[in-house]
C-alpha cells in the first residue's frame, strides 16, 4: 500500500494509472488509497466537460492544455469513453484526438470507460 501511495506522490505515472484503475473496479484497496493521498491534494481544481460525441470537447481540452501550461498548471486528464462491448474498456477516442499528450511528460492522461453509466459518466 504504501510504494502505490509513494508512487502516486512521486508521479510515477504507471503506478497513477494502476491505482486509476483499482479506483474504477472497486478494488479492495481503493478506499485506503484515497483515504492516504486525499489530504495531500492541496488547493486542485476540478474542470469537467460533458455533452453529446462530435461536440468538440476534445478539440477544446486540446487547446487548454497549452493555455494552462502557460500558467504554470499541472495538468491530469480523465477522458471517460464509451466502453467497449469486446474488451470492456475505454474506446480511447480522446487519445486519438489529443496526441500531444502522450510526450508530455508534465501532462497524466488516462481514459476510463463508461461502464454502462448513464449519462456516459463511470460512477466511480
Amino acid at each position: 500500500m504504501d510504494d502505490i501511495v509513494e508512487g502516486i506522490l512521486n508521479k510515477n505515472k504507471r503506478i497513477i494509472a494502476q491505482s486509476n484503475s483499482m479506483i474504477d473496479v472497486k478494488d479492495q484497496l481503493s478506499p485506503e488509497i484515497l483515504r492516504k493521498i486525499y489530504p495531500k491534494t492541496g488547493k486542485e481544481v476540478t474542470i469537467g466537460f460533458t455533452s453529446p460525441a462530435g461536440t468538440g470537447k476534445g478539440t477544446l481540452i486540446g487547446k487548454l492544455i497549452t493555455y494552462f501550461e502557460n500558467f504554470g498548471f499541472k495538468i491530469s486528464i480523465l477522458a471517460v469513453d464509451p466502453t467497449s462491448a469486446i474488451s470492456g474498456g475505454a474506446i480511447l477516442g480522446d487519445r486519438v484526438r489529443m496526441p500531444s499528450t502522450m510526450d508530455d511528460d508534465n501532462i497524466f492522461m488516462r481514459s476510463l470507460g463508461s461502464r454502462g453509466a448513464s449519462g456516459g459518466i463511470s460512477k466511480s
